[in-house]
């Protein structure tokens, strides 16, 4: 770095980063060429003394500016800043986490990225790195709000529901037990001959969508593990056999019809698992998106010998996305028409949520962060994959035979669960405190202009009003548009909680 300038540039690798001669003037003319106005956050790669930044928030007062820089050669003024959060290390190991501290999904739509052009340039690996990191995060982030946008208040209503109705939970003892996940992508008709032979020794849990293929084979699993907490979930059940037990997370979408055994099974760690499911100790399990990851989450620290996975295809074969037949093939039978045949409708489909194809191989985002934070994970039982299947997955082994083992039943263990009555006074004691918690914490969003970075029970806000949310938080609206954003978030939050009391009524 040559120091004898107020505004000294950055030489790396025998090449400017800024310009020798003004780097102020440099950074005026780059930050000129695009409009921050309305944005919340920009996040900079920036290895050098950030001049860029300077000026943004120079130009933007209400900006905040993330700094990536793989070198550590910002000014004390910028560290200093308030409005200036800066990473300075390993640019994948670590940046996730440093983006999930100051940014949060309701700021997802007012984000910029700037990338200095000559560090692109001059450190183009290190670029790459904090590119492709940035963007997986960012697809997390928009799962996680469209989970929130579908799902935020019917998460809740079936944790009350499930913590009312589940039966007692009860789990069950893997230790030294090979695991097998049948998932339900097309491969696993493949490979219901070979579990059908040789898996009787293994604990066989199952993914909804699986059941129909394997009952269809004669294939009873040990245990369904459902996740969904969307209406269409409800829909498997049907196909569940009665005397296999289910399990679910507190939020899951569960039809207690039919007198089957569904219990609680894990803890997904989220603000209402914590208060709902104090003292009753489930596996921990983060949330994933998808429940074959949730089920690796959940078996793997159990005991077990090993885990392999069937039908875990993470593509779509040709229009093929799941397993025949799998529960929801009854109803695309039923839309099917000769204008609107069965075919067409797996067209539509395959090609709305795919955008790659290899061959008869297709692949889509959702799919690609499934496989990314598979292989991102390291986990503390071997895995393998029963295959063959034309995508390889890193950390997984591909196995082409099942060893076979002498049958073995696995016992299961109930862990302490409070009565109905207790269950019912705890949510009720919950509703009354939100009553007169929340509208205490959104009162508090409108004086601030910087608040902070929301905690867990601002997360829980956000799930029930997730629109109105960001409207409170926004530093560029008015106090009068705050004051109505906060009076609507107050009416429908309010409506919210009666029904939710009168539900937990009507359930006990």
């Amino acid at each position: 770095m040559e120091t004898d300038s107020p505004f000294p540039p950055v030489k790396i690798r025998g090449k400017y980063l800024h310009s020798p001669y003004n780097p102020l003037r440099e950074a005026e003319k780059i930050i000129g060429e695009a409009d921050y106005t309305g944005k919340t956050h920009v996040i900079l790669f920036e290895p050098g003394r950030c001049y860029a930044g300077e000026i943004l928030l120079k130009k933007y007062p209400s900006l905040r500016l993330l700094v990536l820089s793989p070198l550590d050669l910002l000014p004390d003024g910028m560290k200093g800043n308030e409005r200036v959060a800066y990473w300075t290390g390993d640019l994948e190991g670590g940046m996730e986490g440093f983006l999930s501290e100051h940014i949060h999904e309701s700021d997802l739509d007012r984000l910029a990225y700037l990338p200095w052009p000559p560090s692109v340039r001059i450190l183009s690996e290190e670029a790459s790195l904090a590119g492709g990191t940035l963007s997986r995060f960012l697809n997390r982030l928009g799962a996680n709000r469209s989970h929130i946008l579908g799902f935020g208040r019917k998460n809740l209503r079936n944790s009350i529901i499930n913590f009312l109705q589940s039966a007692p939970p009860r789990l069950p003892d893997l230790r030294g037990k090979p695991v097998i996940i049948a998932a339900s992508g097309p491969g696993l008709g493949n490979q219901l001959e070979e579990i059908k032979r040789h898996g009787r020794g293994h604990f066989l849990l199952a993914l909804p969508s699986a059941v129909p293929a394997l009952e269809r084979e004669g294939i009873t699993p040990d245990l369904i593990l459902s996740t969904d907490p969307g209406y269409w979930a409800s829909c498997h059940f049907s196909h569940f056999p009665p005397a296999v037990p289910v399990g679910i997370g507190l939020n899951g979408r569960a039809e207690y019809s039919g007198g089957r055994v569904i219990s609680l099974l894990f803890n997904q760690q989220t603000y209402p698992d914590r208060l709902f499911l104090s003292g009753i100790p489930l596996p921990p399990i983060g949330g994933t998106g998808s429940v074959a990851l949730a089920a690796l989450e959940w078996v793997s620290p159990m005991g077990a010998s090993s885990v392999t996975f069937a039908g875990l295809d993470m593509c779509l074969s040709d229009l093929r996305s799941h397993v025949s037949p799998h529960g929801f093939e009854s109803l695309l039978m039923a839309r099917s028409e000769r204008r609107n045949s069965l075919y067409q409708i797996y067209f539509e489909r395959a090609q709305a949520v795919t955008a790659k194809r290899e061959g008869s191989l297709r692949y889509g985002r959702s799919l690609d962060q499934y496989r990314s934070w598979l292989e991102g994970r390291s986990f503390p039982v071997p895995l393998y994959r029963l295959g063959p299947n034309g995508l390889t997955l890193r950390g997984l082994e591909e196995i082409d035979r099942i060893s076979p083992l002498p049958e073995s039943s696995c016992p299961w263990h109930p862990l302490p669960y409070p009565d109905r009555k207790t269950r019912k006074r705890r949510i009720l004691s919950l509703i009354e405190n939100w009553r007169v918690e929340i509208p205490r914490r959104l009162e508090g969003y409108i004086p601030s202009p910087f608040p902070g970075h929301p905690d867990e029970f601002d997360d829980f806000i956000y799930t029930l009003i997730p629109d109105n949310f960001r409207r409170l938080r926004e530093r560029d609206h008015s106090e009068k548009e705050k004051r109505e954003a906060l009076r609507e978030s107050g009416d429908s939050i309010g409506e919210f909680l009666n029904r939710m009391e009168e539900l937990c009524e009507r359930i006990s």
